[in-house]
């Protein structure tokens, strides 16, 4: 197997890679480069969308900091 030998371990170890529920960002960062593919991009969309979809409540926390107290 082609993908166990540009990772530098066995085939056993890719299988318990592909079995985990979740993956170390250097692990991942080393498949996506073998397999030239942004596995990381989906996140990073998702987070995002989060974060444009959040913006009002990240404005009235910090104005809460700031005043000490929450705007109406």
């Amino acid at each position: 197997m082609w993908l166990t030998q540009r990772l530098s371990c066995s085939r056993t170890n890719v299988y318990k890679i592909f079995d985990k529920y979740s993956v170390d960002t250097d692990t991942l960062a080393r498949i996506s480069t073998i397999l030239e593919f942004d596995f990381f991009s989906p996140y990073s969309k998702e987070i995002k969308k989060m974060r444009s979809k959040n913006k009002h409540i990240h404005k009235r926390f910090y104005w809460a900091i700031c005043t000490k107290s929450v705007p109406d």
